[in-house]
């Protein structure tokens, strides 16, 4: 959140006092499933071939804080938010000291982590009365975790397919 007051077409549900300063996206529950979403991104990233594969949420709850952080996503072809596309920080994970902490996820293995990314949400509690900041939601490849061929040895091909980690040429005059 790059301009204090701007929620860039984010959306609360069930959250009281949501602002934007400094950066962050901050409020305080105020219902049983409170969430701060966003649907429909025009372009997001795109998640096939193993890019796109990581998930970083900078996140501060209270020390007190009972409860597991809930992610859920929807790509274009299984838009929307659902039970079977969650991605859950259990309560065990999540330091009780009331400070920013960042959680990075794998989400590779993901069964419907494909396609192109379109809608993320965030629940960041399940009680009344929590109060709870987010810094940044990134979705990205982590650094050095991309393949990078070596081209100089390798013939001119008009066929090749690359992935993040592997690459397949070939030649249409050989078998």
């Amino acid at each position: 959140w790059n301009s204090a007051g701007n929620l860039e077409s984010w959306t609360t549900s069930q959250v009281t006092s949501a602002t934007v300063s400094g950066g962050s996206l901050s409020g305080t529950t105020s219902g049983t499933d409170s969430l701060v979403s966003r649907s429909n991104f025009g372009s997001g990233p795109d998640l096939d071939l193993g890019f796109n594969d990581s998930l970083e949420l900078r996140m501060q709850v209270p020390a007190s804080y009972a409860d597991n952080i809930e992610i859920y996503y929807g790509t274009t072809t299984t838009t929307g938010f659902s039970g079977a596309r969650i991605i859950t920080i259990p309560n065990a994970t999540i330091p009780k000291d009331g400070g920013f902490h960042t959680y990075r996820i794998d989400v590779g293995p993901e069964p419907w982590w494909r396609a192109t990314l379109r809608d993320l949400r965030v629940d960041p509690g399940n009680v009344s009365g929590v109060a709870f900041a987010i810094d940044y939601l990134r979705v990205g490849d982590l650094p050095g975790d991309v393949y990078l061929p070596n081209t100089t040895d390798q013939p001119v091909t008009a066929y090749e397919l690359s992935s993040k980690h592997f690459r397949f040429i070939w030649d249409a005059n050989r078998a």
